[in-house]
């Protein structure tokens, strides 16, 4: 992850003596941990294959543990030739991007999709206060314009690093790359996009920690296990690159084998975080089909579009029955009587759509958004009495 990154010269040219990361034992070294580490996330990666039982879910695990492979072959790769480290690191932090959009889709298939989610929050807790150093700002309301925040927060960061990481290749093609205006505009531009998705996925995780539906699913420790590899090798980088004494290319380097060896690790606690124990099955799944169905970018580019799109409300709450359209939960009985009866108002009449389903649920036709209630039929209204249960998701 190169958030400072290094000058053009950086990729072509050494001017100090070698040091250990420059020589052959240092490689192989770097090599068997990334092997070892690669071979322990693809043997799990290759249980939840044959046992795909929650496709929901696993996809995105699947695509979570496939970041520690990738890291290791592009780290290594990186270390070694070092000339062509930006091309690689480039691949590296766009898949690691990518990982932070799995994980937030794989929270909210664990909290039964959007809809569900968006339902639940808005009841309980209801509202949550920003985190320290930020506790002063006023509390904020959860709902469906927090969950679209928190989705858009997460994905700018997907969609920033690949354009600014194929912009880099660009500069650097023009000999631009180590202007002093670009590395500043890098710089500004990385941190800002880091703290934003971490923030709100923080934010997320305090909206969402109370779930019953989540508790099983240890959200805490899949939370470290993504972030220790995104964002801890982040501030990682930042720390070596302070290091007195050698050029930058040097301590990028230092990095990349120090990388190498903490894929081990990572991947031991991805085996444990991301275990497929919980879906196993009698029957095994085809790999092949498992593996399609986990590579195929169709919901990512769905999720951007809606996300990013002028109807997302009527996209994640289009039954809201808790939503008052500011992202706050209804209070008083007409909310009751919408969540009993599936979109019908207090005075029976159909003024809502049928449940939309969202990313975490079956797939949603696109025709469901431009949704037109029927008109009102006074003669046909009838007086419906419902009776709510309190632990009912909706």
């Amino acid at each position: 992850m190169n958030t400072t990154a290094p000058s053009a010269a950086t990729f072509t040219n050494s001017t100090t003596s070698d040091t250990f990361v420059d020589t052959p034992a240092a490689w192989v070294i770097a090599a068997l941990c990334s092997i070892v580490g690669s071979a322990l996330a693809l043997f799990t990666c290759n249980k939840h294959l044959r046992n795909y039982s929650h496709p929901e879910k696993q996809r995105n695990i699947v695509r979570i543990l496939f970041i520690v492979p990738i890291y290791s072959a592009f780290s290594w790769f990186s270390l070694v030739f070092h000339k062509e480290a930006l091309f690689f690191d480039t691949v590296r932090d766009i898949y690691e991007a990518y990982v932070i959009y799995c994980f937030l889709s794989l929270i909210l298939a664990y909290g039964g999709g959007e809809n569900q989610l968006c339902t639940a929050i808005a009841r309980t807790p209801g509202s949550i206060s920003h985190p320290p150093p930020l506790c002063k700002l006023p509390p904020m309301a959860l709902g469906p314009d927090f969950l679209h925040s928190a989705k858009r927060y997460t994905l700018q960061f997907v969609i920033m690093k690949p354009v600014f990481g194929i912009f880099s290749l660009v500069m650097l093609g023009l000999n631009q790359y180590d202007q002093p205006w670009y590395q500043t505009l890098l710089f500004i531009v990385y941190n800002i996009s880091y703290t934003l998705a971490l923030y709100w996925l923080v934010l997320f995780y305090l909206a969402t920690k109370h779930l019953p539906q989540l508790k099983s699913a240890s959200p805490v420790f899949k939370f470290f296990a993504v972030k220790i590899v995104v964002f801890a090798t982040y501030y990682q980088q930042l720390l070596v690159q302070t290091v007195p004494g050698l050029p930058l290319d040097k301590l990028n380097r230092w990095n990349d084998f120090i990388l190498c060896i903490e894929m081990v690790f990572f991947s031991a606690i991805h085996m444990r975080a991301f275990h497929w124990s919980e879906f196993e099955n009698n029957d095994a799944s085809s790999m092949f089909q498992s593996m399609r169905d986990a590579t195929n970018m169709n919901d990512v580019a769905n999720d951007i579009r809606h996300s990013f799109g002028p109807k997302y409300n009527n996209y994640a709450m289009a039954d809201g029955p808790n939503s008052n359209g500011n992202g706050s939960p209804s209070r008083g009985g007409g909310s009751g009587a919408s969540a009993g009866n599936g979109g019908m108002d207090s005075s029976g009449g159909r003024d809502k759509p049928p449940p939309r389903k969202l990313s975490g649920d079956n797939d949603m036709l696109e025709s469901d958004l431009d949704y037109k209630p029927p008109a009102q039929n006074e003669s046909q209204a009838t007086e419906v009495e419902v009776v709510v249960d309190d632990n009912s998701p909706l």
